[in-house]
């Protein structure tokens, strides 16, 4: 950076989605943004300028344009957001001279109104100023500038307004508010929600390296787009064509008729960047790259497709890929298949996120194969851009989406993933594979501050606390996609199941108990009720079953009864095909007896397979629709899936085998128990003043090194560009009590009984790529070796709490079971809300360790804590809405 400009923050250069689902790129101001900014003053209305400056003002003087772009980027900063080469929005502070008030203002191209920037400027421009030291904004806003004014209430800062000579001055304290976050936030999904839509919902694409030739990328994606009819107009870009599959191409994009909503791309890796830059003077909306030889190929193949990207972002375009498999949206407004599948994809509820890339379209051929269709699908590849984050914000409120099945190999951003799934889970379904399990160190001991989490353990902390279900195999993805998909969630765990008599039953009770699911006893009327139907033979508790002899309507009459228990939430209909050969046949003469005899058998068995699975699924489907209770079947020996379970009104999902029925029934009802629980039950905390911590922090990160590494360069190393300081007893103490916990350093003593109070190891694990975690376990040499605690997200409501106590290996001695004397449990509780705010507040805060933590009768005693910090700042990422 020229040293003109002073300690340039390019922490704060960022791209962002906006309103429109378009993209900007926000900075700070730069003296060589002179021509820019006059270009934009030039460019606005008298009455944007008369807003702005309170007077006509055809023109900025040379004084005023110094001043705008000539800034200390401390008490004085200006970001700007520009789009291509040209700057669209201005936002600026200045401090009022010894104090951490500052003035600001806004000003938006008149082309650009409207598009969310001017509350996107002020979210970033509030997050650089907090930095900085500035706590408050004033600006000066004439009443009739209603947009501006809007734009300050609606970002969620408690703002006072006073009106006086003729303007209303407003000002608000920047602190960080829930209301501030959830404006944020909001803003954030609706935007993220409109970009995609411009993917998945097209009027028009365009295929670029469309060719002829059969067996080529490009000749296979145009061959799928009008294979599926789709809806809109489709444009091949071929040079070197009149026409490709009989539609009229063109050489460039800025040649099409039509503003274009996506273009696929598949050429040569040397002609991507071209393409890029005429896909920006065509504005054209998305990119999906299907070509190869990018980041997953060679160091210099990554760099490349991160300049690819910063050149899309900042010419207002996102791109899926590189080496994508392209996207599909099978609604029949839509009709879309851009990718390579050399097989129709089949209309359905699931919609598919995977993020490998051949993979991808094997995973597309199976679902077709089991008879699960798809909404939409989108195969990332690379995921240089375009990511499962973003596509959950569209998931959530795509009324074609039932259910969210994530193949991928890693998170582009886990903690907005976090976030993102914890709230889209509540509506609808995730399923997830996750790849690359084994490939996590263990952990040594939990009781080192140089603690490195498993990204594993990570991960399974992650999906626990936002509800995700995450299964092993792609079987069981498919399998649990298609229950959830054609069934209703149980209310409960409890689980009836129906077979005919020979085996099938011990099976299935098995495999429902060791993934948590009860088999109650039926009632004493649901018994008398399957006596009455089956007579004598079989059993009618639970499991019930049927003779071998029983006729299909007595299978579905027997189901309609469990169906009818109060004591049952869902059923698992378990059948083994049988068959009873008629005397005549075995007493022929004839030479080809033993042929019929075998014919007759196979048919008699397959039409007895038909026939139950009719009954089944009639009676199924004839449930009320306020009470409906999942069915799932399991029909063993069978070479393919009866259609009579799929050809009805409810399809009934099949399953080949009966620990495959129970696994995909138990995430079922544990997903259903999840999203029972309470949500933003938030805790209320006296005595916190993070300011005082925060100081602590401050004076500790900028004095002498106390905390070196044992190899490699020391913590001050300019490089890294990062200060890791071990705090003392005392600061320790300090940045407790700013958070209401009570800690003395120089108590070491311990209970006089032992017996009355229980010792716990509690940390604080801050990992800078998965956000943070709590660790929770019983102290004791024993418990430390065999590795018995819990690692869990950081708590974000209270019932998080509960289960993070609760969850602990041998919990139950807080409560005086085992003999002990019971402690006092919610004191821990408030501890560790203390702990999850404190976490929340204080980014810097690396680890923290409690070793010598006592729950006692009545409260805590911490005798022993280490506390580490690093003065990694918080990424814009973080703290705004931004791309990663």
């Amino acid at each position: 950076m020229p040293d003109s400009i002073p300690q340039y923050p390019s922490r704060w250069e960022t791209d962002v989605v906006i309103a429109d689902g378009s993209t900007v790129y926000v900075r700070p101001v730069k003296p060589e943004d002179a021509d820019r900014v006059e270009a934009l003053h030039s460019r606005l209305s008298p009455e944007t300028i008369y807003f702005r400056f309170f007077t006509p003002l055809p023109k900025l003087t040379p004084t005023m344009l110094e001043r705008f772009v000539n800034v200390d980027y401390v008490d004085r900063l200006a970001l700007v957001a520009l789009l291509g080469q040209e700057i669209i929005a201005i936002s600026r502070y200045d401090r009022i001279p010894g104090s951490s008030v500052a003035e600001v203002a806004f000003l938006v191209d008149d082309a650009h109104q409207g598009r969310g920037l001017a509350s996107l400027m002020l979210e970033h421009l509030a997050a650089a100023a907090k930095e900085n030291g500035i706590t408050r904004f004033v600006a000066d806003t004439l009443p009739e500038n209603s947009k501006m004014l809007r734009v300050f209430h609606d970002a969620g800062f408690s703002d006072k307004r006073v009106f006086q000579d003729g303007v209303v001055r407003v000002t608000f304290d920047i602190s960080t508010t829930e209301e501030s976050i959830s404006a944020m936030y909001r803003r954030e999904r609706l935007a993220l929600e409109k970009n995609i839509s411009r993917l998945l919902n097209p009027k028009t694409v365009a295929v670029v390296g469309a060719s002829r030739r059969p067996g080529s990328i490009g000749h296979r994606v145009m061959a799928n787009i009008l294979a599926a009819g789709f809806s809109g107009c489709v444009y091949p870009i071929n040079p070197n064509a009149h026409s490709v599959a009989g539609v009229r191409a063109y050489g460039k994009l800025t040649e099409v008729p039509d503003r274009v909503d996506v273009a696929i791309i598949a050429v040569g890796q040397d002609k991507i960047e071209e393409v890029v830059l005429d896909a920006a003077e065509a504005k054209v909306g998305e990119l999906v790259i299907m070509s190869s030889g990018f980041s997953e190929s060679s160091e210099e193949g990554k760099e490349y497709e991160r300049q690819l990207v910063r050149l899309a972002r900042r010419n207002g375009m996102r791109i899926v890929g590189p080496n994508s498999m392209g996207i599909a949206n099978s609604t029949p407004e839509i009709s879309l298949n851009a990718s390579l599948s050399p097989f129709p994809i089949l209309r359905g509820g699931a919609s598919l996120h995977a993020q490998s890339g051949p993979l991808s379209l094997a995973i597309l051929e199976e679902a077709r194969r089991r008879g699960l269709g798809m909404a939409t699908f989108v195969s990332s590849g690379n995921k240089a851009d375009i990511s499962g984050n973003d596509l959950l914000n569209y998931w959530e409120t795509d009324p074609n989406t039932k259910v969210v099945m994530l193949y991928i190999e890693d998170f582009g951003n886990p903690r907005t993933f976090a976030r993102v799934a914890r709230r889209v889970s509540r509506t609808k379904p995730i399923i997830a594979v996750k790849s690359k399990r084994y490939q996590s160190k263990s952990i040594e001991t939990m009781s080192s501050l140089e603690l490195i989490l498993p990204n594993d353990m990570a991960v399974e902390a992650l999906f626990e606390q936002t509800g995700v279900l995450r299964v092993d195999t792609l079987e069981q993805l498919f399998e649990l996609a298609q229950a959830i998909v054609n069934q209703p969630l149980p209310k409960g765990n409890r689980v009836a199941i129906l077979s005919n008599s020979g085996g099938p039953s011990p099976l299935v009770a098995d495999a429902c108990k060791a993934v948590g699911l009860e088999i109650p006893t039926l009632s004493k009327n649901s018994q008398k009720l399957l006596r009455d139907l089956v007579g004598s033979s079989g059993r009618v508790s639970n499991p019930v079953e049927l003779s071998n002899q029983s006729s299909p309507e007595s299978f579905g009459g027997a189901l309609d009864i469990v169906l009818g228990d109060p004591a049952i939430d869902s059923v698992i209909v378990s059948y083994i095909p049988t068959v009873t050969l008629d005397p005549m046949v075995l007493s022929s003469s004839d030479s080809t007896s033993t042929s019929a005899v075998f014919d007759s058998a196979s048919a008699t068995a397959a039409h007895a397979v038909i026939a139950v699975a009719e009954a089944v699924s009639k009676v199924a489907a004839a449930q009320p629709d306020d009470s409906t209770k999942p069915v799932l079947a399991n029909f063993l020996a069978l070479s393919s899936v009866p259609n009579a379970l799929t050809s009805g009104s409810k399809t009934i999902p099949y399953f080949a085998f009966p620990e495959s029925a129970a696994m995909a029934l138990g995430n079922m009802a544990l997903y259903a128990k999840w999203r029972l629980r309470p949500e933003h039950e938030l805790w209320e905390l006296t005595n916190i003043d993070p300011s005082r911590a925060k100081t602590v922090l401050a004076n500790a990160l900028s004095g002498p090194i106390r905390l070196r590494r044992e190899n490699g360069p020391d913590e001050h190393d300019d490089q890294l560009g990062q200060v890791t300081q071990l705090l003392n007893d005392e600061e320790i103490q300090e940045v407790l009590a700013a958070y209401g916990i009570e800690y003395d350093p120089k108590v070491k003593d311990l209970p006089d009984d032992p017996s009355k109070g229980v010792s716990i190891n509690l940390q604080l694990i801050h990992d800078i790529s998965f956000g943070v975690f709590l660790s929770i376990g019983l102290a004791g040499f024993v418990t430390e070796v065999l590795g018995q605690r819990t690692i869990k997200a950081n708590p974000q409501e209270y019932p998080d709490v509960i289960r993070l106590i609760d969850s602990m290996p041998g919990s139950q001695v807080l409560d005086g079971q085992k003999g002990g004397s019971a402690v006092d449990r919610k004191s821990l509780e408030s501890l560790i809300c203390r702990i999850a705010k404190l976490a929340d507040d204080l980014f810097e805060v690396e680890r923290l360790s409690f070793e010598n933590l006592t729950i006692l009768e009545k409260g805590y005693r911490i005798s022993g804590a280490k506390l580490k910090v690093t003065n990694w700042a918080p990424a814009t990422t973080i703290l705004t809405r931004s791309l990663r």
